[in-house]
């Protein structure tokens, strides 16, 4: 794994993904849906966030009530999880679900990612989110892009 973060690294150096001053006022969390080991996917995305000047929160997998507790204690504009599994397709829905309702920021935008969306665009709709990254490289304009959005009904 440790190879991985370190080819991870050179990549987002070779594409232009350094770490720009300040966060310009834009945050995210970033984290598998409970219930899923797969880790190594955020901390691609964590890169690519970053590189765009975005203020990460990336805790690793946590429980479901941590994660209701972190939204409704920190300010996040965004909340972005990954997805390995179509078999937690329902436990990411709830997750969505109590993220929304428990969170700080009444216009949370939720953005999915991951193996389980991949060749299934529209399933992000399905689980309550607001849209699917089909990749790290797209994420970061695509969060921006659901800032300008109304708030959408919990």
């Amino acid at each position: 794994m440790g190879r991985l973060h370190r080819v991870m690294r050179d990549l987002t150096q070779r594409f232009g993904c350094e770490p720009r001053d300040g966060s310009e006022g834009r945050s995210i969390l970033l984290l598998p849906c409970p219930g899923d080991s797969h880790s190594f996917g955020v901390a691609v995305v964590e890169r690519f966030f970053v590189a765009a000047g975005w203020d990460v929160s990336c805790p690793g997998s946590r429980p479901d009530g941590e994660l209701q507790v972190l939204t409704r204690e920190s300010w996040f504009d965004v909340v972005g999880l990954s997805l390995a599994s179509e078999v937690l397709l329902p436990k990411v829905a709830e997750t969505i679900a109590a993220l929304r309702r428990h969170s700080r920021n009444p216009a949370i935008r939720v953005i999915v990612g991951g193996a389980a969306f991949a060749g299934r665009p529209d399933l992000f709709r399905e689980i309550g989110a607001d849209a699917t990254a089909a990749d790290a490289r797209e994420a970061p304009a695509l969060a921006e892009s659901l800032l300008d959005l109304p708030a959408r009904p919990c």
